[in-house]
């Protein structure tokens, strides 16, 4: 509609515009809903505008995933494809018409003459044409960026060298830094000064910083031009870091910049913080020796009278933040309006919460105050932390003796430890140390409850249960603190939990046995090595390893020099070896393979495959009756798959690698270097040969697409 509410162009039954901008230049943007979910193919669509004009006329037709209508009318329409046309008010194309376009970018108008245009070819570069003068090139399309120097100039680089991060600039958060040869280009002539221009730092949205021949300078990388240069010093901030001024040095001096170049505050400074930049308005700055704070108007907010003042600190659940500033030595603290709230009469401020703060005053005691400097705790303690999860709680030192103390002063847990310490997984708990013993003290609703009595030499919480060293020896206590396990072992229970599997392996003179869950020993201190803490129990006994139960019963006799679990698809049995040969058992101590191998693959018998089996120094494989039905023949021999209703396997031949079948027929001949199963359901292989890579399908043949 128009001003009068006229309707110009009525859409109601176009299903098709679903989205109207508003008009510029007479023309107005029409389209589909952005990123449009297709349920039936599970995928998004692209965005499809197009161009109108006063009286509903179509000027560009809706099929062009961007579209953007300039100042002077000119429109900037970019196809799916990437390519951008540029149009005129009527619809006709300006640049890029044809059905093989020249540039696969244009840029919008700069200086409301050139345009940036990026060839359409396999070097794909940048060039500059002349808007006024029929589109003419002034600068040919040779170079990997090009940026526009107000008013005649561009800054052309031939290619951009990434380089490490400058430590004189950079933050760890900064990407690396490039430098790219300048090539300078007028109407008239070309200069190639060979000096590299530097780009090593970004501020909001697409403003950079820059140094070239020993100046620095800020540019719109967004809009491609170089706002200013010719200053000592312009510093880096976090990527993407907002800053409403700019710092820039001159002269020794240092004052702000908007994003555009301009100064907005002189240069009169000798420092400037560097990040963040103008927080919520306010920025510290020093002059003769001294810091204050300034507005984005260059105006004095807090006079200069401080030896230094901190960037904000944001408080935690709150919207507003402080600096810590520092006068006479000491610091106070100033609130987001840059007033001093709490007067510099601290060593150290230690903000622990929103609410308030551990300092330490000028003789070095510590004590609690809020942030208006109102004293919540006396500040007489020789130390004060505040424990995890515990607000309104401190651990606090008098005299040497540590104790815990609420807000309000009120002891909580006397002063007459060593020092306390809080569990980090399980923070209600507190490690107290007296006389080079510990305890554990709870802490619940701000009262302590003694858990354990500091009697022990070393307290461990292992899940819910407590592991504890008396008189060098192990026990344990249950999750009601009960001593169920005596002190009387001299390792108890795996590296992380205690008890909360079924078994809980311990250990008494250098031997290892197994407790139940009620701490029970069901298999007695007579064993070398108990691999896992579960049940049948793989042990090693007079250097030889067997199988026992719950019972303590032998399951498979220790006569074994090694011995580990063979998985199927369903179960697990045993893979023993004897004599440097190896044989497969079953749980029950039934042989499934006998130790006549020098080496056996993966355990496939159970599924119906073949395995791999190793003699004098080849491989063959065996069937289920242990008889080998492909000969030792092999160098290196894989494991037998189903793949796309076939059963392979991938062996090695005089160096080279092949496929064979379970009749040992080569489906894929010995030629390479190395092949992989990459697809059991199509059946498709990796495979390379001559430092190239193929796929190959399960008869075979190679696969191109």
């Amino acid at each position: 509609i128009d001003k009068q509410g006229k309707v110009l162009a009525d859409f109601t039954n176009n299903e098709k515009i679903r989205v109207t901008h508003n008009f510029e230049q007479g023309l107005a943007v029409v389209g589909v809903t952005p990123m449009n979910y297709d349920g039936m193919e599970g995928k998004y669509t692209a965005d499809e505008w197009g161009v109108i004009d006063r009286a509903g006329k179509f000027i560009l037709p809706i099929e062009y995933s961007k579209i953007e209508i300039e100042p002077n009318g000119t429109i900037l329409a970019t196809k799916a494809t990437g390519i951008t046309i540029l149009f005129d008010k009527q619809g006709k194309p300006i640049l890029n018409g044809e059905e093989s376009p020249n540039y696969t970018e244009i840029s919008p108008l700069i200086a409301q003459r050139f345009r940036f245009v990026k060839s359409n070819d396999q070097e794909a570069k940048w060039g500059v044409l002349d808007a006024t003068n029929g589109y003419k090139r002034i600068v040919p399309t040779n170079f990997e960026a090009i940026y526009s120097r107000s008013p005649t100039d561009f800054w052309a680089i031939n290619s951009w060298n990434y380089l490490k991060k400058f430590d004189e600039f950079v933050s760890d958060d900064i990407t690396y830094a490039k430098e790219g040869k300048v090539n300078f280009y007028t109407y008239t002539r070309a200069i190639s000064p060979e000096k590299p221009m530097r780009i090593y730092g970004i501020y909001h949205n697409s403003t950079a910083t820059f140094e070239y021949d020993g100046k620095y300078g800020i540019l719109d990388d967004k809009n491609l031009a170089i706002k200013t240069i010719g200053y000592d010093s312009i510093p880096a901030i976090n990527e993407g870091g907002y800053a409403d001024l700019i710092p820039a040095q001159k002269r020794g001096k240092w004052g702000y910049l908007n994003h555009e170049g301009e100064i907005i505050i002189q240069p009169q400074f000798e420092e400037v913080e560097n990040s963040p930049l103008f927080y919520q308005g306010y920025a510290a700055v020093k002059k003769a020796g001294k810091w204050g704070i300034i507005d984005k108007s260059g105006k004095i907010i807090t006079p200069f009278e401080y030896e230094s003042i901190s960037a904000p600190t944001i408080q935690q659940g709150k919207d507003t933040y402080y600096r810590e500033a520092k006068k006479n030595g000491l610091i106070g603290l100033l609130d987001e309006n840059s007033k001093l709230i709490v007067p510099c009469q601290f060593q150290l401020i230690n903000a622990v919460s929103s609410e308030y703060f551990i300092g330490t005053d000028s003789k070095g005691r510590q004590g609690v105050s809020d942030y208006t400097g109102k004293v919540l705790m006396a500040y007489d303690y020789e130390t004060l932390t505040n424990p995890r999860d515990h607000n309104t709680l401190f651990f606090g030192k008098k005299a040497g003796k540590a104790g815990i103390v609420n807000l309000g002063d009120k002891v909580i847990l006397p002063f007459a430890y060593d020092s306390l310490k809080s569990i980090y997984y399980s923070p209600q708990f507190i490690y107290a140390y007296k006389a080079g013993k510990v305890g554990i003290e709870k802490l619940q609703n701000e009262q302590s409850k003694t858990i354990l009595p500091t009697e022990y030499d070393a307290v461990e919480l292992k899940g819910n249960f407590w592991k504890v060293k008396k008189n060098g020896k192990w026990g344990a206590l249950n999750d009601k603190q009960v001593l169920f396990v005596p002190c009387e072992y001299d390792e108890l229970g795996d590296k992380y939990n205690l008890f909360t599997k079924l078994y809980t392996p311990f250990q008494k003179n250098g031997l290892i046995g197994i407790l139940d869950n009620t701490g029970k020993e069901i298999l007695p201190a007579e064993y070398e090595e108990i691999d896992y803490p579960r049940e049948p129990f793989l042990s090693k006994k007079g250097g030889k390893f067997g199988v026992v139960n719950a019972q303590n019963k032998v399951i498979i006799p220790f006569e074994y020099d090694k011995l580990e679990e063979a998985y199927t698809e369903d179960n697990y049995c045993w893979r023993m070896t004897k004599n440097n040969k190896e044989g497969i058992l079953s749980q029950t101590n039934e042989i499934i393979v006998p130790i006549q191998y020098d080496e056996l693959g993966h355990f496939t018998l159970k599924d119906g495959l073949l395995m791999g089996a190793k003699k004098q120094n080849k491989w063959g494989y065996i069937n289920a009756k242990q008889k080998m039905v492909i000969s030792a023949m092999y160098e290196d021999a894989k494991v037998f798959q189903r793949v796309a209703g076939k059963t392979l396997a991938i062996v090695k031949k005089d160096g080279k690698w092949g496929i064979i079948n379970e009749k040992n027929k080569v489906i894929v001949p010995f030629l390479y270097e190395r092949i992989y199963l990459i697809g059991n359901e199509k059946g498709l292989f990796q495979a390379k040969i001559a430092e190239k890579y193929i796929a190959l399908d399960a008869q075979g043949k190679e696969v191109k697409e």
